[in-house]
């Protein structure tokens, strides 16, 4: 009777204990393994709307490159382009985001060294140009939107991340691998984006090939 008696005393004093942390222990995270869960999952949503809406924009700038590409004659640039852009019309991953924004950089180093070396165009070619110039500058416009965005993210990020246990936050990271690479990346980026919106326009008056004025001033310039 007295082993039941003691057996029973135990099984209870470990329930309790079970549903109980020291505040003592608290900051190492024993007590925030399951107490996160609904901030987590602010976070992972604002990341959502991040990324789909970077994607939206980016979808634009890469069928204005791949426009560009085949304007200029570099058809196996123009169809990797358009291949990037349909990876992002179907949930973007961090690898998407990374591949399309590196493939976005070489695309507009390449585009630039054709209007400064004074490349012409055949007429097909010009309006492909002149097919091309709205979409990049809606793209380019809705980047630059996304930055106060970006800035939100991060500062949520960083809480998100300082507030999860030890266990948790490896887990989180990876979680939020997408967003945070916006985060790096993107600045950076905008400013190559914008450092080739001058030649897009100064080529287009050089060779004569028409662009709505109202295109033309919704242009972000700098």
């Amino acid at each position: 009777m007295k082993k039941t008696t003691a057996i029973a005393i135990m099984g209870a004093v470990t329930a309790l204990a079970a549903t109980w942390v020291s505040p003592a222990y608290a900051g190492f995270g024993f007590g925030s393994l399951t107490g996160h869960k609904s901030s987590n999952t602010q976070i992972l949503n604002q990341q959502s709307k991040l990324v789909h809406d970077f994607s939206t924009a980016q979808t634009q700038i890469l069928n204005a490159q791949g426009l560009l590409a085949q304007a200029f004659g570099d058809k196996n640039q123009a169809a990797e382009l358009r291949a990037d852009a349909q990876a992002l019309a179907h949930g973007a991953s961090a690898q998407d985001i990374e591949k399309s924004i590196g493939d976005s950089s070489r695309a507009s180093k390449q585009i630039d060294k054709h209007m400064e070396a004074g490349a012409k165009l055949t007429e097909q070619g010009k309006k492909l140009y002149a097919q091309a110039v709205p979409y990049y500058a809606t793209g380019l416009t809705q980047t630059i939107a996304l930055r106060p965005d970006i800035m939100n993210f991060s500062s949520s990020a960083q809480k998100a991340l300082e507030s999860t246990s030890i266990i948790d936050k490896l887990s989180l990271k990876n979680k939020l691998a997408a967003g945070l690479y916006l985060v790096e990346h993107v600045p950076a980026y905008i400013g190559e984006l914008q450092g080739t919106t001058g030649e897009i326009l100064s080529y287009s008056k050089k060779e004569n090939i028409a662009i709505p004025p109202d295109i033309q001033n919704i242009i972000p310039k700098n």
